[in-house]
């Protein structure tokens, strides 16, 4: 297959971490490749310039990317400033998706939330959800809740653990996985937490996709405590294996779960209450199996991961197209 052209992602740090947000990139990078495209994972401020199109990773926003004549895509996973609480961020952030001539969002919330900071045509394409999943329960295990996250603070995993503690429902286990050692400080926390727990709390860490749809299948209940999300991809997992979801009622996770039908949700901060709602789906079974089944059901209307790759493809080639017709400069000067 002739070589089609340069396409380069801007993130920070490259993709060797295992998020959310680099799992996407991966995919979506894969299905430009599939294509035909070069694709180039490249730190901010270091742009080829054979480069056809840039896509700039939403971590790479407080950079301020440089504006060149090459077409720019944002693709938001969630706006960090926001995300972690750094007021600060929010001018580079604004800056770097209105220099954009398409941004791409992850979910609906977030979608309406750009609408307020830039005028950049926007299109959401979530993630996938069937990179951990399966299709039935195997081996329900009881008392078994789940819970996935990195160790940073606005992933919740601390909380989490809390929150199974205040269930406290006799013989229930709890296993996180995740990279528990993203955040030295919160990850001393985590591991203080979970050894004064004992046996009730596994710290499994970093699972390869089948050993984590394994834990899937057996989980009575995936609970997570994060403050914030774009789109949760643990989450719709969950749901898609048909696990009922206990978690903060927040707008990322609230796009997914709809309370009392697919899972509970609490007030944002509320630990104890969280507890209580793990509780009641570990001591009703009738409760957790028909908010699990609704769940897959509601999963199943989501996009697979080849899926949210080919959308993704489509819309990088037609920016692509835009720009090389030079209708893409009338477009955005309507957008201004």
């Amino acid at each position: 297959m002739a070589r089609k052209g340069v396409i380069s992602l801007v993130v920070p740090g490259s993709l060797y971490r295992i998020t959310g947000g680099n799992v996407y990139d991966e995919v979506v990078l894969g299905a430009l490749q599939a294509r035909g495209w070069e694709t180039l994972v490249v730190e901010p401020g270091r742009i080829p310039s054979s480069s056809d199109l840039v896509i700039v990773d939403s971590l790479a926003f407080r950079h301020r990317p440089t504006r060149t004549n090459v077409p720019s895509v944002a693709l938001v996973h969630q706006l960090v400033g926001e995300a972690h609480g750094r007021g600060g961020r929010a001018e580079a952030e604004r800056s770097a998706l209105q220099g954009c001539h398409r941004v791409i969002a992850v979910s609906e919330w977030l979608r309406r939330r750009l609408e307020t900071i830039t005028r950049s045509p926007i299109e959401v394409i979530s993630p996938g959800r069937d990179r951990c999943f399966v299709a039935s329960a195997s081996s329900l295990e009881d008392g078994l809740v789940l819970c996935v996250g990195n160790a940073e603070p606005e992933k919740g995993v601390l909380q989490a653990i809390e929150a199974a503690g205040v269930a406290g429902r006799p013989g229930s286990t709890m296993v996180v996985v995740g990279d528990l050692e993203a955040d030295p400080r919160e990850a001393q926390m985590i591991h203080a937490v979970a050894s004064a727990a004992g046996p009730r709390v596994r710290l499994a860490g970093v699972l390869s996709p089948g050993e984590l749809a394994d834990l899937y299948s057996k989980a009575r209940v995936f609970v997570t405590a994060s403050r914030y999300e774009g789109w949760p991809i643990a989450v719709a997992e969950a749901m898609a294996s048909g696990v009922p979801v206990v978690g903060f009622d927040i707008p990322g996770l609230r796009e997914l779960v709809r309370p009392g039908t697919d899972g509970l949700l609490v007030a944002p901060g509320d630990v104890a209450a969280l507890g209580r709602a793990v509780a009641a789906l570990l001591s009703n079974r009738t409760l957790a199996a028909a908010l699990g089944a609704s769940a897959r059901e509601r999963a199943m209307g989501w996009l697979t991961w080849q899926e949210c790759g080919e959308r993704f493809a489509d819309t990088m080639e037609g920016v692509i197209r835009l720009e090389r017709s030079g209708a893409g400069d009338a477009s955005r000067s309507e957008a201004t």
